[in-house]
């Protein structure tokens, strides 16, 4: 069964959403594996939100403060999608994190993964009120694992 997950991330004020998009862009291929190598995953993408911006979208000049979001399509627990991701984008995890207000103490996620899963399900837009109440919609029912049977 498919489950959202919409992660957002403070970041610091240092940080460089300008860079943190480019490296994003630049590790396409890698992102391309992992996609491959997880076995659980539907959908991925990634938005930065600029909290000074009356709809959110970050602009030319545009000072922050920021959130990362990753927003997922998975199936399974939300522990065995992160211990499959977090194996295969462990670069991708460290850039993140330390560039957040408060994801640094989780650095290796490898050494961390408990804290990280805790972290992630903290920052879980989809599943925190109020957005938890609501209703997740998909248009099919099946796994990924049907849909490659198939």
């Amino acid at each position: 069964m498919a489950r959202p997950l919409t992660v957002v991330i403070p970041l610091n004020e240092e940080a460089d959403i300008a860079k943190m998009a480019g490296i994003i862009v630049s590790q396409e291929q890698a992102l391309q594996g992992a996609r491959a190598a997880v076995s659980t995953l539907h959908y991925t993408w990634f938005l930065i939100l600029d909290h000074s911006s009356p709809n959110l979208q970050p602009r030319p000049g545009s000072s922050g403060p920021f959130s990362f979001v990753v927003v997922v399509v998975h199936d399974g627990t939300l522990e065995d999608y992160l211990r499959e991701v977090s194996s295969e984008l462990s670069p991708a995890f460290t850039l993140l994190l330390s560039n957040s207000t408060d994801g640094q103490h989780l650095l290796p996620v490898s050494e961390h993964f408990d804290e990280f899963v805790e972290y992630i399900r903290g920052n879980d837009a989809s599943s925190n009120p109020p957005a938890g109440d609501m209703a997740f919609f998909g248009a099919y029912p099946d796994t990924v694992a049907q849909i490659n049977a198939d």
